[in-house]
């Protein structure tokens, strides 16, 4: 068996993960890979796209611990070097993650507004 055998998209539980490798394929050829996202032409830049699939592979709760450290310990630069230019992001749970990102900036944006309104104290003159 060659070590390019030895790969797998889908690791089992008693499978000793070494390293996680970065891809780029057709979504077709991708389909037996437990961890995927689909990729399209559109206006997004290679770096804010690749912090949103980390992202999105961080947060979510059916991925162990063990494979978010792995995913987590990839490179940027060599998961930038697999992406393609100007890209859209589609995968299952991306809109949820982005719903929480907007209503939290929606949140913090309300509550830096209520510090500013705070009522200054007014100074009473003797007399």
């Amino acid at each position: 068996m060659s070590e390019i055998d030895s790969l797998t998209g889908q690791p089992k539980e008693n499978d000793t993960i070494l390293f996680a490798v970065p891809m780029c394929a057709p979504y077709i050829s991708l389909m037996h890979c437990n961890y995927k996202v689909k990729l399209q032409p559109g206006t997004q830049k290679k770096g804010k796209a690749l912090s949103m699939i980390k992202e999105l592979f961080s947060k979510n709760p059916s991925i162990p611990t063990r494979e978010k450290e792995m995913l987590k310990n990839v490179p940027d630069e060599e998961c930038t070097n697999t992406l393609i230019a100007s890209v859209k992001v589609s995968a299952s749970g991306l809109f949820d993650l982005k719903a929480k990102k907007h209503k939290k900036k929606k949140q913090q944006k309300k509550n830096a507004i209520n510090i500013d309104k705070k009522p200054e104290a007014k100074e009473v003159q003797p007399g």
